[in-house]
């Protein structure tokens, strides 16, 4: 098995890795400015 093969092989798995840690990353910001937003209203 050649470079050129694994890297063929290999492009798929990390722009699916990518993928999903960019939307983890987004989720989890989603998820941090819900609960600041909630928090900042409740005080008021």
């Amino acid at each position: 098995m050649n470079w050129a093969m694994l890297s063929v092989v290999l492009s798929p798995i990390t722009m699916l890795a990518r993928a999903f840690t960019a939307s983890f990353k987004n989720f989890r910001l989603r998820e941090w400015y819900t609960d600041t937003t909630i928090g900042q209203n409740s005080a008021f």
